[in-house]
């Protein structure tokens, strides 16, 4: 009996190993962020304070991103300003199309508040699918898009030589 214990317990491992999450800062998504947020019209977002992740390694089933914000306490301690982070699940994010993406993106965008105080704007009423999709046909119409992303009517039926109301011989 103690030998069958003895070699029950060499089966099983001495240590768990645990996963850890990897975060890295991602200077295309800083580019995006910014891109979309000054073609919305989002002037109270302060580009300097904000700053894009990318996790790998998160074992969240439904998350595809997160707005984060420093503590009140850890402002205060450290004399800083609110600054916001935005996290993209990299498992998740990097598989949605670009016009997903995009709607991920302004989602998390518009959970910051116009005070920039380091609060967040709750989901209900501010930041549901409603109000992201009407963000992203504004984001759209701003960028000279239509719906589906398809560029301007007048992009899609001129030929690329032709720029403006001159012709390029």
């Amino acid at each position: 009996m103690q030998n069958a214990r003895a070699a029950e317990s060499q089966l099983k491992p001495a240590c768990v190993i645990i996963s850890m999450i990897s975060y890295e800062k991602d200077e295309e998504l800083d580019a995006r962020i910014t891109e979309i947020a000054d073609t919305l019209g989002m002037g109270h977002v302060d580009m300097s304070r904000v700053i894009c992740i990318r996790s790998r390694g998160s074992k969240s089933r439904y998350v595809l991103a997160r707005c984060h914000t420093l503590p009140r306490i850890v402002q205060t301690a450290f004399k800083v300003k609110p600054h916001y982070m935005i996290e993209v699940v990299s498992e998740k994010f990097d598989r949605l199309p670009r016009e997903e993406q995009d709607r991920t993106l302004i989602h998390e965008l518009m959970h910051i508040p116009k005070s920039f105080g380091g609060g967040f704007r709750h989901h209900r009423p501010y930041v549901n699918r409603r109000t992201v999709e009407r963000m992203y046909r504004l984001y759209l119409k701003n960028k000279g898009k239509d719906e589906d992303g398809r560029g301007s009517l007048l992009e899609r039926l001129l030929p690329e030589r032709i720029r403006g109301d001159r012709v390029q011989r």
